[in-house]
């Protein structure tokens, strides 16, 4: 009896890591995980993300995203200027104060 095929058979490739991001990837990892596993999944993470983020937007309340903007700005270090944080920040208070109102989900329609 012969072995069936795999309908999306793996191909192996080979990528190059700096060494720090593969060390942060094995402390992630229990002793008997697989990196490629771990790997495949992250890559399918992220398109999933990346195909339904178009769809996202229009649900997302305005609040919420300047939330996400300026948590990014944060996590990411970007080198914003006193005025660009500022204008952030005024944005932030505008829309929780419309979103508490229920102004923006009035827009909305």
């Amino acid at each position: 009896m012969s072995r069936r095929r795999a309908i999306d058979p793996a191909e192996r490739i080979s990528f190059s890591m700096p060494r720090s991001l593969i060390m942060r990837l094995d402390s992630k990892l229990s002793y008997n995980a697989s990196r490629s596993a771990w790997i495949k999944k992250a890559i399918r993470d992220r398109m999933k993300h990346d195909e339904e983020g178009v769809d996202i937007i229009g649900t997302i309340d305005a609040h919420e995203l300047v939330k996400e903007l300026v948590f990014r700005a944060t996590m990411e270090d970007l080198p914003l200027s006193k005025s660009q944080k500022a204008v952030l920040h005024d944005i932030a208070q505008i829309t929780r104060k419309m979103s508490e109102t229920g102004k923006i989900s009035e827009a909305k329609k």
